[in-house]
């Protein structure tokens, strides 16, 4: 009987731990896709970021050359 037993805790211990790794499986992959997400969007602040910086840099050079057209 008390063999039964054991083997009985032992199998319900098991089914627990595989339930435990295929969570942590699932959280894993969670993470991983949440990553992805996060690498996409620091690229796409780069590139936005990147097209301010340009535009910003076209409008004083405008502006610098519309100043000095004016002085002469």
């Amino acid at each position: 009987m008390s063999e039964e037993y054991e083997h009985k805790e032992l199998r319900r211990r098991q089914e627990k731990l595989e339930s435990e790794i295929k969570e942590i499986e699932n959280r894993l992959k969670e993470l991983r896709v949440r990553g992805e997400e996060r690498e996409k969007l620091i690229g796409k602040f780069w590139k936005e970021r990147a097209v301010y910086i340009t535009i910003i840099v076209g409008s004083i050079s405008i502006l610098l050359t519309i100043i000095i057209m004016i002085t002469r």
